[in-house]
Order: structure tokens, then C-alpha cells, then sequence
């Protein structure tokens, strides 16, 4: 049965870059000449961290502060078998070469697997994951549908490998909701039919931008006046919001609507809604079990729940 060892490895980050110490020649000809993540055999009696710290100074005479863990597995080698324990942590000095045959700063985005010791190869997929340059480049793209509300286009897009895949989006001009709380602590809601899940929701008066170019307050402002009649209010932002990522990039720029004065509504043509106004505390129970589904809402109410530390 192959030897089962507990070593731990150090990896430390910098300016888009992780430290990577080569080996010279090893009686393992597969981990012979490869970098790896500083480090070793954890001693009897020792933590992971200890280990750590310790075989930096024997290796590299340099101290080290361990941040947290990265990520634990075993691996088998053809000779033995180890449980690899990283750890993000800090260098504090110029480390010296004492064991390895070169130090390395390498940019994370061309990181070679083939290059690294077998058992760390999991651990460089991981950083590049985490800490990479996961941007998509377009390519080309097509226009596929375009409308009032949103246009849909199909595009090539290169991926941070190199690769290159297609993306479906939709562009959107931008929107934005409003939470219109009054003084006893009321919210005013609208019961909409939305005709893509087939049933009505309740929602926070919203509505999108007229152009890529109105300012989201105005949209706001006009939102409230159509949808609820709301000719003053006192409006402080709440952040946006992005509702659909995968697919669109749709803001929605959140508003919070305090001591409202209210007129007439003044519905579009083609718009049909009810006003809807429940105690905050109502509402927000409605959002905890699933009556209230709509994200905007959900956001916007508990927003002002952290706000107000209701």
C-alpha cells in the first residue's frame, strides 16, 4: 500500500500573479523540473499551518502570515499518495533559493498546467477560476429580433481560452422601480397580469426609461405619477439591480418614495393595474413566503428593511 502523507502548500497572489517554486532534479521524474506551491510533509504533532510556516523558512528563509484555506483532495502518484492542503497566504521579505532550482511570478491567465507538479494542477485550474481574466471578447454578432422593448441579438464571442462560443442577448434600454412608503409605514404595490408566466404579480410601481439617455430618477418620478398618481415625494436611491445576467443587460435603478402626496393616475392606454397598500411588516412577510415573487420588489423591500433595521 502506497504511503499516505498530509502535506500543505502555500499559495501566494500579487498583482495578478502567484509565486511558483521549480524543483531541480528529484528521484520522481513526473514532478522533476515542474513548479509547485511551496511547502511540504506535515510533521507529527503539527497543524497544516505550522507545517507550513516552517518549511518556508527551511526552503526559502522568509516568513509567512497563512490567510486561510483554498482547498484540500488527495492525490495518488504512481509512488504514494498525499492529501494536499493549500493555503492563501502572505510573504513578508524576498524569499532566497535554498531547495528549488527557481523562483516564478507567473500571470494567472497563462498559467500551464503541464508545468506544474501533477497534484497541483487541480489547485492552478481552481485560481484561474477564481482569479483570473474571465473576460468574453465579441467576435461578430448578428441582429435577430428588434422591438419596442428590447432587441435580441446573437454574437461570437472569445472565450478566456481562446475558444470561442455564441452568446444570445437581449439589450435593453433600462428601468427603474420605486418603493413608495407613506407615514404610517404602508407600501403601495400594483397587481399586474404579466403575460409570460401567465397570472398576476405584485410589484413596486416600475417602469423603463423612455431613452438610452433619460436619467432613471425621471423615469422614476414618471412611474410614479402614472401608476399610482404620485405627485410629490421625498426620493432617495436605492442602488440597481441586475435581473437577468445570463441573458440581458437590463438595469433597474431602485428609488425609495417617503411621504407621498398623491393625485391622479394616468395609465397608459394598454396598461391595467391595482393599487395595493399593505402595512410594510405585511409585506414583508409576503416576501419570506413566496407571495410576493417579483425580484425588483423583493429587492427594494428588503433594502429598506436593512435600511431602516425594521
Amino acid at each position: 500500500m502506497n504511503e499516505i502523507r498530509d502535506v500543505a502548500g502555500a499559495i501566494f497572489i500579487k498583482d495578478g500573479k502567484i509565486f511558483a517554486a521549480k524543483r531541480g532534479n528529484s528521484k520522481h521524474s513526473y514532478v522533476a523540473h515542474k513548479y509547485e506551491f511551496v511547502g511540504g510533509k506535515r510533521e507529527e504533532g503539527e497543524t497544516c499551518e505550522e507545517a507550513l510556516i516552517r518549511e518556508c523558512r527551511e526552503e526559502m528563509n522568509v516568513e509567512i502570515v497563512v490567510d486561510r484555506p483554498f482547498m484540500t483532495f488527495r492525490y495518488d502518484y504512481p509512488d504514494f499518495s498525499i492529501y494536499l492542503h493549500t493555503f492563501l497566504a502572505e510573504m513578508l521579505g524576498e524569499p532566497e533559493r535554498k531547495e528549488h532550482e527557481a523562483f516564478a511570478w507567473l500571470d494567472i491567465n497563462d498559467l500551464k498546467e503541464d508545468e506544474w507538479a501533477p497534484a497541483d494542477t487541480a489547485v492552478v485550474r481552481k485560481i484561474r477560476l477564481n482569479y483570473g481574466d474571465l473576460t468574453e471578447k465579441r467576435v461578430s454578432g448578428e441582429d435577430i429580433f428588434s422591438g419596442h422593448v428590447i432587441n435580441v441579438k446573437r454574437d461570437v464571442v472569445e472565450l478566456p481560452n481562446g475558444k470561442t462560443s455564441y452568446r444570445e442577448l437581449i439589450r435593453h434600454k433600462g428601468a427603474a422601480g420605486v418603493l413608495v412608503v407613506d407615514e404610517r409605514e404602508n407600501v403601495y404595490l400594483c397587481k399586474q397580469y404579466r403575460y409570460p408566466i401567465g397570472r398576476a404579480t405584485l410589484e413596486i410601481p416600475a417602469g423603463k426609461r423612455d431613452s438610452m439617455t433619460e436619467e432613471y430618477e425621471e423615469t422614476a418620478l414618471r412611474e410614479l405619477r402614472e401608476e399610482l398618481g404620485v405627485i410629490d415625494a421625498e426620493l432617495s436611491p436605492l442602488g440597481k439591480m441586475l435581473p437577468a445576467v445570463g441573458y440581458s443587460d437590463e438595469v433597474i435603478a431602485l428609488f425609495l418614495a417617503e411621504r407621498p402626496t398623491f393625485g391622479q393616475q394616468d395609465l397608459d392606454e394598454d396598461e391595467f393595474l391595482n393599487v395595493v397598500v399593505l402595512p410594510f411588516k405585511d409585506a414583508l412577510k409576503m416576501c419570506m413566503d413566496g407571495t410576493i415573487e417579483d425580484s425588483k420588489t423583493l429587492v427594494a423591500l428588503l433594502k429598506y428593511k436593512a435600511i431602516k433595521n425594521l
